[in-house]
């Protein structure tokens, strides 16, 4: 079998190192938790490489420094998409308010994922800088969004 690892250093790289940590124990004290590796493998009469895990030594890092690490990277590996969404949102609303329903065809027709454009539009509205305009009584009314007038950080007007 040959090995190869996936764009790393070495075995203990940092883009190779993985960690298997805790996240509960209810019976006896929390173990520490493992690091392993995935490394990818030829084996005569395959025609891909298969993917083998390796375990390696018992390490510090909790379950905590895990998720943040991995919830940094993803908000990293995300950022391209998710910034294309929300300046699709930003670029549609420009001239005013436009009715949900009207955005999200758009943005299927940009090639926009629902649920990336969602992110997108919880991101803004965190913000301050969009607006959801709720469904009046009427049922057939399916709600709007809008920009704000002003963006929340902007310095007062003189």
């Amino acid at each position: 079998m040959e090995s190869v690892s996936p764009g790393a250093d070495g075995p203990e790289s940092d883009l190779d190192r993985r960690v298997l940590a805790p996240v509960i124990m209810n019976v006896g004290e929390k173990p520490l938790s493992l690091s392993f590796h995935l490394d990818l493998v030829k084996v005569d009469g395959v025609e891909r490489h298969v993917p083998v895990f390796r375990i390696g030594d018992e390490c510090d890092t909790s379950a905590e420094q895990v998720f943040s690490a991995t919830a940094s990277s993803a908000d990293t590996f995300l950022a391209p998409a998710l910034e294309d969404a929300v300046q699709f949102l930003l670029g549609e609303l420009a001239d005013g308010p436009r009715l949900s329903i009207d955005v999200i065809e758009a943005a299927k027709q940009q090639g926009i994922p629902g649920r990336t454009l969602e992110r997108a539009r919880a991101k803004l509205m965190q913000e301050g800088v969009l607006i959801r305009r709720k469904r009046q009584k009427d049922e057939t009314d399916p709600g709007k969004w809008e920009l704000r007038l002003k963006w929340p950080d902007a310095p007062p007007e003189e």
